[in-house]
């Protein structure tokens, strides 16, 4: 988790100078993408497990749009800065309010559905 919090923190200070940023930008939301790849792995909640992927998924869209010629330009360069950071930013508010000690509380057994499994 320090690693995704320092790469975000890296893309934070990323500034449009030159079309190496564009590259470097890249090459950052890759590395990004493989952290949360290591730490679904790393996992056993499911909720947290739940994030991770939708988060990856989301990153993977944004890498995806990076790849158009259209992306060059300084206002890509902010989009793309801006939707990276919220996608994380929002991955760590989630985490950071997941509670993985009471993840989850068996309810009683019900005779229409079976074993009830609820969030805490």
């Amino acid at each position: 988790m320090e690693n995704i919090i320092t790469t975000y923190n890296r893309i934070k200070t990323t500034q449009f100078r030159e079309h190496s940023d564009l590259l470097k930008l890249r090459l950052t939301l890759l590395e990004v993408m493989s952290h949360f790849s290591k730490e679904y792995q790393k996992v056993s909640n499911p909720v947290m497990r739940h994030h991770i992927y939708v988060t990856f998924y989301r990153l993977e869209s944004v890498y995806k749009k990076t790849v158009t010629t259209l992306w060059h330009t300084p206002l890509h360069f902010k989009k793309t800065k801006r939707d990276t950071l919220q996608h994380i930013s929002n991955f760590l508010n989630k985490a950071e309010h997941l509670d993985t000690k009471m993840e989850y509380r068996m309810q009683p057994q019900s005779a229409a559905t079976g074993m009830q499994v609820a969030l805490a």
